[in-house]
């Protein structure tokens, strides 16, 4: 937990839990409004590979896509590093779900990670915080 403001309130805290809960939740039919998954150093391909951390999303991601549990359920797979570390550093992103406007449509639109907060901003009507993410092209969503 990298911020005072959540890891010194109780509160926050208790809203943190180990990656088991999400099975217990989708089984109770509890799923939150929004979850942000971080799997571990091997799973995200940071201390092994892109073929190690392939196989897990597979086996993580392919069984929730097809589980009525998780039907209104927006997936966003991010790897935030690329090799490039003295250019751009392009990085992966895909949304996944039932939400997503056009699905298998590619468009030109420029989205970075200021994208998809204005849209998580818009969704949850959140406002904005006055940076990048004021004017950020919003990802298109159904939602």
């Amino acid at each position: 937990m990298s911020f005072d403001n959540i890891r010194g309130n109780r509160t926050r805290c208790a809203n943190i839990v180990n990656s088991d809960q999400l099975s217990r939740d989708a089984a109770a039919g509890k799923l939150p409004n929004y979850i942000f998954y971080t799997p571990d150093m091997n799973n995200d391909g940071h201390d092994t590979s892109a073929s190690y951390a392939s196989n897990w999303l597979k086996t993580f991601l392919e069984p929730k896509l097809v589980d009525p549990a998780y039907a209104n359920v927006l997936f966003h797979v991010v790897f935030d590093e690329s090799e490039t570390y003295f250019g751009p550093n392009h990085i992966y992103s895909i949304l996944l779900g039932k939400s997503i406007k056009g699905a298998g449509l590619v468009d030109n639109a420029h989205y970075d990670h200021y994208s998809f907060l204005a849209t998580l901003e818009g969704i949850f009507d959140l406002g904005n915080l006055g940076k990048h993410d004021k004017d950020a092209v919003r990802i298109p969503l159904s939602c």
